[in-house]
């Protein structure tokens, strides 16, 4: 089951104070009016949804440090270096082959299609149609990925780094490249992913843009 916390434990006590605020919710609305407690409840709502969302696991500097420098079972060959690429957008266009080819020469690419969602639907775990979008922005990715010459693998993953670090582990790349959204600017997710990536991995992490004109 896909749980958007950072264990079961949070997603528990995520439920019991959603209980509880609806219980006060109702306790005020009864002594008030009703709509007193429906603004209780939708305030404090927001306010936990919020938190989760904001909130920065201590452990995550740790675990993203340590899967850099892991042994990477499926590590780069001699010669061919490995860059993990994190699709929020459909990989397109010759700038992002040349910043790869730039980067790290001749490349084996592990391409990530992270789930864009909104946070209402990434707390709810509503992502469904986000899903098949994922799915579909990672066929097209991949086939990119073929018709220049690089050869990769992918997955959809979890839009969060908790979702990259295993790969990390796994795959050893050289470098992270984020390539984002054609049509809008990055997702409070994109954002969140790219800056904490940036400023915890001592492996260069770089933002490439879809080229207009």
């Amino acid at each position: 089951m896909y749980i958007p916390f950072g264990s079961e434990r949070s997603a528990f006590w995520f439920a019991v104070g959603t209980a509880a605020l609806l219980l006060v919710a109702v306790v005020v609305g009864a002594l008030t009016v009703p709509m007193a407690g429906v603004e209780v409840f939708a305030t404090g709502l927001f306010l936990t949804v919020l938190s989760f969302a904001i909130r920065r696991d201590p452990r995550r500097r740790r675990e993203l440090r340590a899967a850099s420098h892991a042994s990477h079972e499926h590590g780069p060959r001699p010669g061919v270096s490995h860059v993990l690429v994190v699709a929020n957008g459909t990989l397109s266009g010759s700038q992002l082959s040349d910043e790869i080819t730039l980067e790290a020469g001749a490349a084996e690419l592990r391409i990530l299609a992270p789930v864009r969602c909104s946070r209402s639907h990434y707390v709810m775990s509503d992502i469904d149609d986000e899903l098949d979008e994922a799915l579909a922005r990672l066929e097209d990715s991949l086939s990119w990925a073929k018709a220049h010459g690089f050869d990769a693998a992918g997955r959809v993953t979890d839009p969060s780094p908790a979702g990259i670090s295993q790969e990390i582990e796994d795959f050893g790349p050289q470098a992270v490249i984020f390539f984002q959204h054609a049509s809008d600017s990055a997702s409070w997710l994109d954002r969140r992913e790219l800056w904490q990536l940036q400023s915890e991995l001592d492996i260069p992490v770089k933002e490439v843009l879809p080229a207009f004109g």
